[in-house]
């Protein structure tokens, strides 16, 4: 399993072709635009990520910015 590729692309010129008996790419990321999944399944590597587990979070913290940007600006 890969858990950190240190800014590589997930494909067979980055980190792919290091790696020959992968068979598990797991990200923390949302999405998975930044893997090449037609690559990784063509070797049988199964890849997951995050899903929308932390969506509500991020929703959440870009409200509390907002409300809190709003009170500085009433501050000044």
């Amino acid at each position: 399993m890969v858990t950190h590729s240190r800014g590589m692309p997930i494909t067979v010129d980055g980190v792919l072709r290091h790696l020959p008996s992968l068979r598990l790419f797991a990200t923390t990321s949302t999405g998975v635009i930044h893997i090449g999944i037609s690559e990784c399944h063509s070797r049988g590597i199964s890849v997951t990520n995050a899903g929308n587990v932390i969506s509500e979070g991020v929703a959440d913290m870009a409200v509390y910015k907002c409300l809190v940007s709003m009170v500085d600006e009433k501050k000044k």
